[in-house]
């Protein structure tokens, strides 16, 4: 009875302070990669189905601002739009529910999903390959983007999955004021997906150099690159690579009246770190080469050893790196893989040390290691 009373006196709370926007709901596979794609198809007119299964299109100027507004945020993510939807990557269909639709895990009850409405546009239908169970009330646009390319999943043959959906509720139909917030793909998932890391083993050779100039493996490389268009890719990377070389024992002269008889140990230490560019090669579902270059600063540590003294140095200087490598998905749309790549890599640091002197450094080497 307390409890009762007690309930009895909560405020309810203002409703008049909600939001009066449109209610803007987005759900995606986070086994894609969307980074991958770079056309998509595009219909002129957006699908209204009506309970008795029969398709029509709205296409008069508020469908076409729509439509406008979609292919304008595609644009402006590097996206290409194409009138063949052979050639596209991936498919953009509109649909305005003038009813209210009820949709469940697996397709849509009462045959509204039946590949009929897709005549003008799609082959065989598509399918959700992630779990969804909505309700679509009158009102509300729905917004689906589909994998043009061969359907990933064997089940589903002469259908395509549904890779990004969204809705916004609340619409009136031949309404000419719309809640263009559907049209923004700025999600955190799909910012996550521009993100890409390499963590790499690293082998090399010294070009034009006899100091330390002995081929090694003893080096790291680190990069994290941001997808800015489809093709583009702009990050940052660190790396370090020791080389060494071993001098049989031999008579340094130290000054015109000094020497020192000894064997000596060379050792060159390089930290270069800066950004870094690459552009993407045509490619497939598993293999993704690219061509790359990086720059920035470099610091080293050029040191030669006895059983007695150090004698180093620490120069710095300008590092630029073009590199070719490729990225390989043994599973597709899977973001772990394996790295690749081959380079080559010029610094400006100079180095006088005893006997010997170094006007910038030379390198070639090979990257291996993951990509996720």
């Amino acid at each position: 009875m307390l409890a009762m009373i007690v309930t009895s006196c909560e405020k309810d709370p203002d409703m008049n302070k909600l939001d009066s926007d449109y209610s803007v709901y987005t759900d995606y596979d986070n086994s894609v990669h969307f980074n991958e794609f770079s056309t998509y198809y595009l219909p002129d007119s957006i699908l209204v189905p009506d309970n008795i299964l029969k398709a029509n299109y709205w296409k008069d100027e508020n469908a076409q601002n729509i439509i406008s507004a979609v292919a304008h945020e595609m644009e402006q993510k590097g996206y290409v739009r194409t009138e063949d939807k052979e050639k596209a990557n991936v498919g953009i269909q509109l649909s305005y529910a003038q009813q209210r639709i009820q949709m469940t895990t697996g397709g849509w009850y009462g045959g509204w999903w039946d590949a009929g409405f897709w005549g003008p546009y799609w082959g065989g239908g598509w399918y959700y390959p992630y779990p969804v169970t909505y309700s679509y009330d009158t009102g509300t646009l729905i917004m689906e983007m589909v994998d043009l390319r061969q359907p990933a999943d064997k089940s589903n043959q002469n259908k395509l999955p549904v890779i990004w959906h969204a809705y916004a509720s609340g619409l009136l139909y031949g309404n000419s004021h719309f809640n263009m917030q559907l049209t923004c793909f700025t999600s955190k998932a799909q910012t996550w997906e521009n993100v890409h890391f390499n963590v790499d083993w690293q082998m090399n050779v010294p070009l034009n150099s006899n100091f330390a100039d002995k081929f090694s493996g003893w080096g790291m490389n680190f990069e994290g690159k941001y997808d800015l268009t489809p093709y583009w890719s702009i990050g940052a990377f660190l790396n370090f690579h020791t080389n060494h070389r071993y001098v049989d024992r031999r008579t340094i002269p130290l000054t015109p009246t000094a020497s020192l008889t000894t064997d000596q140990q060379q050792s060159a230490f390089q930290l270069p770190f800066g950004i870094s560019v690459s552009y993407k090669l045509p490619d497939n579902r598993y293999v993704k080469p690219y061509f790359g270059v990086k720059s920035g600063a470099m610091y080293s540590q050029n040191s030669i050893y006895n059983n007695l003294v150090q004698w180093y140095e620490r120069p710095w200087g300008f590092y630029v790196s073009p590199e070719l490598g490729m990225d390989i998905h043994p599973v597709p749309y899977q973001r772990l893989g394996f790295h690749v790549a081959v380079y080559y890599s010029y610094a400006t640091n100079k180095t006088d040390i005893l006997t010997y002197s170094e006007d910038g450094r030379n390198s070639m080497g090979v990257r291996v290691g993951v990509c996720f």
